[in-house]
Parts: structure tokens; sequence; C-alpha cells
């Protein structure tokens, strides 16, 4: 194995300010009948995007996220016998909204929906992509002085770069709070937020 080498995890932060809010509203339902329980959960998810129009939205804005009907089972607390008790059926659908959109109004109008939705809300933004290429850029760069401080130390100079290896990113997006159960919501205002990214770099080391 090739000992002169130096590996060195350069990392770059940044705060961001999002442009994006990402709304999710579940809607579920139980019935001893599927079709009962599925009837319900489109009843349910009719009652929300009926909704949308009146905030200047249009019903085909929210998007289904994910589907399950799920059988349901419970325990008899007498006999510790398993018994079928229906089906669970759960529909999750998002909504991205800009933030120069009124967002609290939003939330207190799918809330308000009779749905019994839970709703919560995150921040991101629309576009990530200059704001990676300017953590890489901060990354590759702090792991250079990182290595130079070390060569440094040792006595020894920095070669060519013989691997680099990039991290899995972490997706931009910060959750404001839990689920929201009713419209009397707190006023929701979006913070900027920390992001990073880390890359591994290795060196040839020259004497």
């Amino acid at each position: 194995m090739d000992k002169n080498i130096i590996t060195v995890t350069g990392h770059g932060q940044m705060r961001i300010q999002p442009d994006m809010a990402l709304i999710r509203c579940g809607v579920s339902a139980q019935h001893t009948s599927y079709a009962a329980a599925n009837i319900e959960m489109n009843r349910r998810t009719e009652l929300l995007r009926k909704t949308l129009p009146g905030v200047g939205l249009k019903k085909s804005d929210l998007k289904t996220l994910d589907f399950t009907v799920r059988r349901h089972t419970e325990r008899d607390p007498q006999t510790h016998e398993i018994n079928f008790a229906g089906y669970n059926a759960y529909h999750l659908l998002g909504l991205r909204l800009p933030l120069d959109k009124e967002l609290n109004r939003v939330m207190e109008t799918l809330l308000g929906s009779k749905a019994d939705a839970q709703v919560d809300v995150s921040f991101t933004v629309a576009d990530p992509e200059p704001t990676h290429k300017r953590l890489l850029i901060a990354a590759v760069k702090n792991a250079r002085q990182r290595a130079e401080v070390i060569a440094h130390a040792a006595g020894v100079r920095l070669g060519k770069i013989t691997n680099i290896t990039k991290h899995g990113f972490t997706e931009m997006r910060v959750q404001h709070t839990a689920h929201f159960m009713n419209p009397n919501t707190p006023d929701i205002e979006a913070g900027s937020f920390g992001v990073s990214d880390s890359v591994t770099v290795t060196w040839e080391i020259l004497e």
C-alpha cells in the first residue's frame, strides 16, 4: 500500500434563505369495508382540494405524495386474539408554495376544510444547484487548507490530487413544526437555515 499520501475531509457550510414552502396534508379514514374506507378518504381529499381556489390556487396544485390502504387489527383484551377491525386508508398530499404567497392564509384554509387533515410545513429553495456548487467549492478549499497545515507541520509538500470522494448531500429542507390539527395556527415566518456538504481529498506527499 502506498504510504506517501495524505487524505483530508473538507467541509463547506453556509446559511441560506428559503424561498419555497412545502406543505403536506394527510387525510385518513377507517371502515370495515375496503370500498367505504376509500370513499371516505376521497371525500376528505376533495374537501381539501375545494379550498384552494379560495386562496388563488388550483385544485390540481395539491399533488399525491403517498397513498396506502392497510388492514387494521386489534387485540381482544379478554382472549388476546388478534381480530380484523377494518381498513385504514391514508392519503398524503403535497403543495409547493412560493413564499411570496400568503402562507399562513393557505395553512388556515387547509386546516379549516373539515377534512380533519394533519398539516405540516417545511422550507426549502426552489433551485438548490447554485448552493450545491458554492458548498462544494468551499469544501474543497477547506480540505486543501487542512492538508497544507498538516503537510507544513510534517515538513512535506502536497503533490497532485489522486482521489476525490463526494459525500452525500442532505436535502436542503428545514421542518418548521409538528403536525397542525386546527386552523388557529401561529404566524409562520421562514428564517434562514444552515446547510453543509463535504468532500474527502487525497494528495500525493512530496518530500
